[in-house]
Parts: C-alpha cells; sequence; structure tokens
C-alpha cells in the first residue's frame, strides 16, 4: 500500500511539473498566466517548479528514512529473537548436564539432569547440616541453572521484542519450567525452610520460585486457564512422584 502511494505522488508530480510548463507558455493571450513574453521563461519556468521538485526530493527523503528505521528495528527485533532463543537453548543444555555424584550405598553413580535433582532431594536432609552443603558443586550447579533462567526473563522485559515474539518465548521458558523444575524446586524451599544452617540456598531457590510465578502473572494473567493449569501440575507431580519412588 505505501509502495502504491509512492508510485501515485510521484506520478502526480511529473504530470504537475510538465503541465505547468505547457500551461505557463500556451497561448493565453488574455490570461495574467501568460509568461511566453516575459523574456528568460527559462528561468521563470525553473522558479515556479524547484519548489516544487525540492519539496517532492524532501517527501522522498523522509519516506526512505521512516522505511530504513523500520528496517532497523525489524532486524534488532530479530537479532534479540534469535540472542535471546540461544541463550535459552543454553541454559536448557546446563540443566541437563548438572551432575550428581551419589555416595554411601550408591557410591560413584552418577546422576544428570532432573534426575540428579531427584537423588539430591532424597539427601538433603542427611547432608544440609555438614559444612560442605553450599560448597558441593551440584548445588552450585542447580542455583547456576536458576539464576541464568531468572537473568534470562529480566533480559526478555528489558529487550526490544515485539509482543508476539515475546509472550511466545516466555511460553516456552514458562513450560519448561512448569514441566521440569517447578516441582522439585517447591519440594526443595520445603525442605529448606526454617533452616538458619542454609539460609542462603533457600532465599534463593525461594525467590526463583517468586519470581517465576509473578513473571507468570504479569504475563499470562488473562490468558491462564485455571482448569488447565491444574491438570499439567498433577501430570507433573505424577511424573515427580515416579523419580522419586525409583530413586
Amino acid at each position: 500500500m505505501k509502495t502504491l502511494n509512492t508510485v501515485v505522488l510521484i506520478l502526480v508530480c511529473i504530470i504537475l511539473c510538465i503541465g505547468s510548463i505547457f500551461f505557463l507558455t500556451g497561448q493565453n493571450a488574455n490570461s495574467p498566466w501568460d509568461l511566453s513574453d516575459k523574456g528568460q521563461i527559462g528561468d521563470t519556468i525553473g522558479g515556479i517548479t524547484a519548489p516544487i521538485i525540492n519539496i517532492f526530493g524532501f517527501a522522498l527523503i523522509y519516506i526512505s528514512f521512516v522505511s530504513q528505521n523500520r528496517a532497523n528495528q525489524i532486524q534488532s527485533q530479530q537479532n534479540s529473537v534469535v540472542f535471546l532463543h540461544s541463550l535459552f537453548a543454553e541454559v536448557k543444555a546446563d540443566y541437563d548436564k548438572m551432575l550428581f555424584v551419589s555416595d554411601g550405598v550408591r557410591a560413584g553413580l552418577e546422576f544428570r539432569g532432573r534426575r540428579a535433582v531427584s537423588i539430591f532431594i532424597l539427601i538433603f536432609e542427611k547432608r544440609y547440616k555438614k559444612p560442605a552443603f553450599t560448597k558441593n558443586s551440584f548445588v552450585y550447579e542447580y542455583l547456576h541453572v536458576i539464576g541464568a533462567i531468572s537473568a534470562l526473563l529480566d533480559q526478555i522485559d528489558q529487550s526490544d521484542l515485539g509482543i508476539i515474539e515475546k509472550i511466545g518465548l516466555l511460553k516456552t521458558i514458562h513450560f519448561f519450567y512448569n514441566s521440569r523444575i517447578h516441582e522439585q524446586n517447591q519440594e526443595l524451599i520445603r525442605l529448606a525452610a526454617d533452616k538458619p544452617e542454609i539460609k542462603s540456598f533457600y532465599e534463593m531457590v525461594k525467590g526463583f520460585g517468586d519470581k517465576m510465578e509473578q513473571n507468570f502473572q504479569n504475563n499470562f494473567r488473562e490468558q491462564s486457564d485455571t482448569s488447565g493449569w491444574e491438570r499439567i501440575t498433577k501430570v507433573i507431580s505424577q511424573t515427580f512422584s515416579k523419580d522419586q519412588v525409583k530413586a
């Protein structure tokens, strides 16, 4: 539509310029517009048409500027989408690579990802009082993952993404959180509550859970389906329970 308007504008300007020459130099004997006897007719016509041409040139420059600015905005948004999706892919990869090495009866066995969190929860009560708890490499890895997700939410909020791209990316993150992290994080919050020895750990996992909930409420409050949400939560809870039993 914009291209058609530009073409029409160009044609109108050309017709006006050409038509003005014939109109101003034609045989208009008794007309005040007859300029055929005004000497330097070229200078006269140039003086009349130059402002029209200048205005026309300014309009083209403005249209070109607006189009280029819009193209730059679209390119910037596309770059942001690619960058943020790549960050999210890295977070998921880090989650799947989280390593927990058991001791005791199952000494030396290695567990990764969601399974590693399940085993960590099982031995939580036995380990949290040990001085080395907060220095455990798995604790660092888990806190790194939830911290990275939290930082990613901040970057999305501060980005120049369009509303469709933003909501689409946030839906993907929240689905990942609710299907793989939410239940286990809530269990860690419950286990760490009222334990002064690991207060900082509790504050970090609790803060992460609260932030995810607040972000969901801010972006999907009107779209949330309570019954559907309950069904999803139920399925996730059953999966979480099975992981605990198998462990």
